[in-house]
């Protein structure tokens, strides 16, 4: 006789029927009501709804009041990731900045603190928090921002393919690349510009809106559930370095941090945040194992005439990468340094715990074999005082050109023999065991390197470079 009910069906045939129901793609304007639906036909199916539902959470500042309510103890565990989205206003007008910025300040301020505070009576959990900066401009300028937000749903619940999808904020950005031709729109097309990137990095504060006494030093509460903190490159306004600094303050058990940053296009601007970069590597905590920093000023939008020298290196942040990230495993900055900077002669550099090295050199792509053996003759002695290292890699690319050296330890440009003996010796290293130095040489066609993706495939590290996501839309 036929079941009755769908609970009489055996065990394996009722989870089939609700991971079907539980696909999006089958309910794609009502997976919500089907979900709540499927979890209120038994304990059962509510527990395996609750661990799909709770496993991503997308948060806004008028959410966490409810997420702490409903996070129960033994919900907690199911939670992965949260992306906090944090919307914050522009300027209408010229004079209205400041007072927007103050309002941005609170905003954000109240909303991490929030969200922290909730996580900090938390304990034993691994939790990876994502901080999404969201002005209004860019909510209004498009229709289908809830799609964007869905997409990244998609690619948290299913993987890569799901979100690779155009950004219309970033195709937007191409509409700044060259000023108007009637002066009389060049003021307003300016005003759009900066709005677009915003003009001052966020802030901890209370600004003047607050009557406070510690307006000047907020306190943010130790989440020792976070232990990986990210920002992708589809968020185009800036935290401070200070800000950041106080942040990785706040997570105490941080295992790995991956920040993608949007350089501002405008001299003075860029000049101030990298002022204050080398905060960055000042609270970093002895648990962090993995640091990637990526700098976004590839777009032609960054390549108008007046705009901040490209590449440039920013010798502050180096200064706090080298004296304050030595217990880490994995490294990786684009960009925002030059690897002959961070390979320079250093005696008391070594590396004890490092796995893997990702860094940038525009000396890869200037056509000059004695510029490019010199880098990584400095690249091998460095890696004489890393005996943990397993993958170097040192890469550039610009349209039509790209250069990638690749050192692993495993089974037309010409490597001098001087550098090829230089590698040797890393091998050389007791620590290192019995291996043999193997040099494969990889032609790439200029053709094939039209943007920073088209790189994408031949980077063994390529998830420390970059998000996933950030690939598809770079």
């Amino acid at each position: 006789m036929a079941p009755q009910n769908i609970l009489d069906l055996p065990p394996e045939i009722q989870l089939s029927i609700l991971e079907w129901l539980m696909e999006p793609r089958n309910y794609p304007n009502g997976s919500k009501t089907c979900l709540s639906t499927c979890a209120s036909v038994c304990k059962r199916w509510q527990l395996i709804v609750e661990q799909r539902t709770f496993r991503h959470l997308i948060l806004h500042p008028s959410d966490i009041e409810a997420f702490a309510r409903l996070a129960r103890s033994y919900r907690r565990g199911y939670i992965k990731h949260i992306l906090l989205k944090i919307p914050i206003e522009d300027a209408e007008i010229f004079r209205d900045e400041a007072l927007t910025d103050d309002e941005n300040t609170v905003i954000f301020t109240q909303t991490v603190r929030h969200l922290w505070e909730v996580l900090s009576t938390w304990r034993d959990y691994r939790i990876t928090v994502e901080l999404g900066i969201v002005s209004s401009f860019e909510v209004r300028m498009h229709d289908d921002y809830e799609n964007i937000r869905r997409a990244y749903s998609r690619f948290l619940e299913q993987g890569f393919y799901e979100a690779a999808l155009p950004d219309p904020h970033l195709e937007h950005l191409k509409h700044f690349e060259n000023p108007p031709t009637d002066p009389s729109w060049l003021d307003f097309w300016n005003f759009q510009k900066w709005r677009f990137l915003g003009t001052t990095p966020l802030e901890f504060g209370y600004g003047r809106l607050l009557d406070r006494e510690d307006q000047d030093a907020p306190h943010i509460p130790k989440a020792e559930v976070i232990t990986r903190l990210l920002i992708r490159r589809r968020y185009f306004r800036n935290i401070s370095a200070k800000a950041l600094s106080q942040i990785f303050n706040a997570t105490p058990c941080i295992e790995a941090i991956h920040l993608e940053r949007w350089c501002y296009g405008r001299r003075r601007h860029d000049r101030k945040w990298d002022m204050h970069s080398a905060l960055t590597g000042h609270e970093l905590p002895h648990s962090l194992k993995q640091f990637s920093f990526y700098e976004e000023f590839s777009t032609m939008y960054h390549r108008q005439p007046g705009k901040m020298r490209i590449p440039r290196s920013n010798r502050k942040l180096l200064k706090g990468l080298l004296e304050t990230m030595r217990h880490l495993e994995h490294l990786s900055v684009s960009l925002a340094i030059d690897a002959r900077g961070f390979f320079s002669p250093n005696p008391q550099l070594d590396w004890m715990f490092l796995k893997t090295i990702a860094l940038t050199s525009d000396i890869l792509v200037s056509r000059s074999s004695a510029k490019v053996n010199e880098l990584l003759e400095s690249a091998a002695k460095a890696a004489k005082k890393m005996p943990k290292l397993e993958i170097l890699e040192i890469w550039y690319c610009k349209t039509g050109e790209a250069g990638i050296f690749q050192y692993e330890k495993s089974d037309s440009f010409y490597l001098s023999k001087q550098i090829e003996e230089a590698w040797h010796e890393v091998f050389a290293e007791p620590e290192l065991g019995r291996y043999e130095l193997g040099v494969k040489v990889l032609n790439l066609v200029p053709e094939d390197f039209a943007s920073f993706e088209s790189v994408f495939s031949y980077l063994k590290l390529k998830k420390h470079i970059l998000h996933d996501v950030s690939w598809t839309q770079v």
